[in-house]
């Protein structure tokens, strides 16, 4: 997104309030990204039902927007797990490289009868003024 910062209502947004609800592994919609550099990526999750439901998050960027030319793995989330009590309302947070012009999230969930409900997830640049103080405070 040449010009802007992507964070807040900016961020590109690969998912908003969405309801993931069976298992196996789901291509989000592509979104022009421009080349942003490291960037980071979070998952929010709102209300998480189920018996040992999990979530992975897999980054794929792209030359073109329908996913044929240099597509390619940049990143992933490491897989949730617990009940789905206990991943209510969790936040993962997780650093890609993206040196591409589009982008999309390749969800996977298991478990059995999984129900992500409203789950967000955002890429914002990783020079990002918030993110950076988040990070000099983490150190």
């Amino acid at each position: 997104m040449p010009g802007t910062m992507m964070r807040d209502a900016l961020a590109a947004n690969l998912a908003t309030g969405a309801t993931l609800n069976a298992a196996g592994s789901t291509n989000g919609t592509a979104v022009a990204i421009g080349k942003p550099g490291l960037c980071r990526c979070f998952i929010a999750t709102s209300t998480v039902t189920g018996t040992t439901p999990t979530i992975q998050v897999t980054l794929q960027v792209a030359d073109d927007l329908a996913f044929t030319v240099n597509v390619r793995k940049v990143a992933a989330s490491p897989a949730s797990s617990g009940t789905g009590a206990a991943q209510t309302s969790v936040n993962y947070v997780f650093n890609a490289p993206i040196w591409a012009n589009f982008v999309r999230a390749i969800v996977t969930v298991g478990g059995t009868t999984p129900v992500y409900t409203g789950t967000t997830i955002t890429l914002r640049a990783l020079h990002d003024r918030e993110t950076h103080t988040q990070d000099i405070a983490a150190n």
